[in-house]
């Protein structure tokens, strides 16, 4: 509501001006420049808002927790919006950080992870932390990426749930780990250095988004070998 106010006297303001162009009183020359330092005032703290929200989440570690960085961005989405023109940085800013979003695993389910029930659709017989263990070439979705819709319109949007053929074979393998009792250890690329960039564990790759496919590659390797996180 303070953003339409803003954006409102804004621009009866520019309509003053138009409207008195040629007309105007010292005092009303006077009024109409404090009134327009003030707009400018209020348009300088929203940017330096802006500024410091991008600096706080630039700090989150790459393991952060999902729902707290997804807070972080729609708060920083909702202030962009009512500061105007924010510039190219500031806009490219944002669209990485709802990029990375995307790419963030999703939290693991405390409950166990393999639910075998007649008729329930894969995905609901794993925890979502079991979801992108596996690449998938046909998607193109790598260890830690989510599945992304392979033809049509949609194509390449990203799915709200993994296909099915990437599901299986993890809960096959799941199913003969829990007969012999085999508890399974698993890793997630920002749990481990990036090979690519060098990156420590908990670090953002340096990259627009997604982390590097050999970060990627490196955690699954490491789930495979049943190597213990420490």
């Amino acid at each position: 509501m303070a953003d339409q106010k803003t954006r409102s006297v804004k621009t009866l303001l520019t309509e003053i001006k138009t409207a008195t162009r040629d007309g105007r009183t010292e005092e009303e020359e006077h009024t109409l420049r404090k009134a327009a330092a003030y707009l400018a005032a209020v348009e300088a703290a929203k940017l330096a808002r802006l500024d410091t929200l991008l600096e706080d989440i630039s700090r989150l570690p790459a393991n952060e927790d999902r729902r707290r960085l997804k807070a972080k961005v729609e708060e920083l989405v909702q202030v962009a919006t009512g500061a105007g023109r924010i510039g190219e940085h500031r806009q490219v800013q944002l669209k990485l950080w709802r990029t990375r979003l995307r790419y963030l695993p999703f939290p693991p389910r405390p409950a166990t992870p393999l639910r075998q029930q007649e008729g329930v659709p894969l995905h609901q017989q794993l925890g979502r932390a079991y979801w992108t263990t596996r690449p998938r070439p046909q998607c193109r979705a790598d260890s830690g990426q989510q599945c992304v819709v392979d033809g049509g319109p949609r194509a390449g949007r990203v799915r709200q749930v993994p296909h099915a053929d990437r599901l299986r074979p993890v809960i096959d393998e799941l199913q003969e780990q829990k007969k012999r009792g085999v508890v399974r250890t698993m890793w997630q690329a920002y749990d481990v250095t990036c090979p690519h960039c060098g990156q420590e564990a908990g670090a953002w790759c340096l990259t627009p988004g997604e982390p590097h496919s050999a970060h990627s590659k490196r955690a699954r390797e490491l789930t495979e070998q049943q190597e213990p996180r420490l």
